[in-house]
């Protein structure tokens, strides 16, 4: 960041940052910090779940765009391979990109509540 808009940035070691344009270049093990700001964006809840889940370095990286992407992520997401060339990486996530199913939400009308029927007289 270049200047501190974040009540944490002196204390902050997250390597992706909502509030830094530049994060948008960069990667994250599921192994690194995370961004502790409440009213953070989607894809740092998604960071949040996969640490939650202790995936080692070793599963990869993900970027900003892979973790926006509305595919499953749990205990078995694997990233991108940091030992491939950096040039390739636009490729790498498209491919990533389309090798995972979307899953859309589902929306669900109101649901009734116990004892809202009325009875048929």
């Amino acid at each position: 960041m270049s200047s501190p808009d974040c009540w944490n940035y002196e204390n902050c070691s997250a390597p992706l940052c909502p509030l830094d344009r530049e994060s948008e270049t960069c990667g994250w093990f599921p192994d690194e910090d995370v961004c502790i700001l409440k009213d953070a964006p989607a894809w740092v809840k998604v960071q949040r779940k996969l640490s939650k889940y202790g995936i080692p370095w070793t599963a990869g990286y993900f970027t900003i765009e892979m973790l926006k992407h509305p595919c499953p992520m749990g205990r078995g997401a694997k990233g991108l391979d940091p030992d491939r060339d950096p040039k390739t990486r636009p490729e790498d996530v498209e491919r990533w990109k389309s090798e995972r199913r979307i899953v859309l939400s589902k929306k669900r009308g109101p649901r009734a509540s116990k004892g809202s029927f009325q009875k048929a007289v």
